[in-house]
């Protein structure tokens, strides 16, 4: 089996799996190895193609990578309740490893947790990075800010993620969101307010795609508001799994703006 996943924290029963943006590593998460109570254990996917795994091929395809996971998740939670959380591309790799693992009859996650992502049933245009230059690759992710703010003040990051980001941002243009099941989990959607690629009004429907209840909060911060605010994110999803899976929110949609 094809092994994504590596633990941040001791073993726990409860286990949360975090999934990473475009061109990011298990290392991005490393802050949260401490966050989580006792009984929690922290996992995070270390893709092909970057830091310790940079001589494998990273993925091409987006349901093999889908696949890999559901297999991996199913064994590691097989005795014990998971969440699923996902930033920017990990969101929506996430949210299709939570409907395979849905497809499989496999057990639900406790709480999926969608952070800075739009909607995938929101139509979007592509980035086309295959055909950008390094350079013009680095500049228009300068711009846009697609990678957090000490990689992008740094040319020598930048050049060392690059390779693995080009593999990614081809990850999410191969990418075709198809209808089907909706899910039966409960799920948790965080935004940054000033983030420039995912407006507030592209986190709502995610909403959709659930027959659970949904709670969305949107934070000051742009695309990467969840670095410096992990702790607050953490506090959240426990409120949030304490809640309890057939809470009953009304409309299904409750909404916290948190300053």
């Amino acid at each position: 089996m094809t092994r994504n996943l590596v633990t941040l924290s001791e073993p726990g029963r409860t286990q949360i799996f975090l999934l990473p943006f475009a061109g990011g590593s298990a290392s991005s998460y490393w802050s949260w190895s401490n966050l989580l109570p006792a009984g929690m254990q922290v996992s995070a996917a270390q893709l092909p193609g970057r830091q310790d795994r940079w001589q494998e091929p990273p993925y091409r395809d987006f349901g093999t990578l889908v696949g890999d996971l559901a297999d991996e998740i199913t064994e590691l939670a097989a005795d014990g309740p998971y969440v699923l959380l996902g930033h920017s591309l990990g969101a929506t790799i996430a949210y299709e490893t939570a409907r395979e693992l849905q497809r499989r009859s496999a057990p639900d996650p406790a709480l999926l947790v969608i952070s800075a992502a739009v909607a995938p049933q929101i139509d979007h245009d592509p980035i086309g990075a295959g055909r950008l230059s390094d350079d013009e690759l680095i500049d228009k992710t300068r711009e846009a800010g697609r990678l957090p703010a000490q990689i992008l003040e740094s040319t020598e990051l930048l050049e060392l993620v690059l390779p693995a980001l080009r593999a990614d941002l081809a990850l999410v243009d191969s990418y075709r969101y198809l209808p089907g099941a909706l899910l039966s989990c409960p799920v948790s959607v965080f935004g940054g307010r000033q983030d420039p690629q995912v407006p507030v009004d592209a986190l709502g429907p995610w909403q959709e795609l659930t027959t659970n209840r949904t709670a969305l909060r949107v934070l000051d911060g742009d695309h990467f508001y969840l670095w410096g605010r992990e702790a607050e994110v953490a506090e959240a999803i426990l409120t949030d799994l304490s809640t309890g899976p057939g809470t009953d929110l009304g409309t299904g949609l409750s909404t916290a703006v948190t300053a």
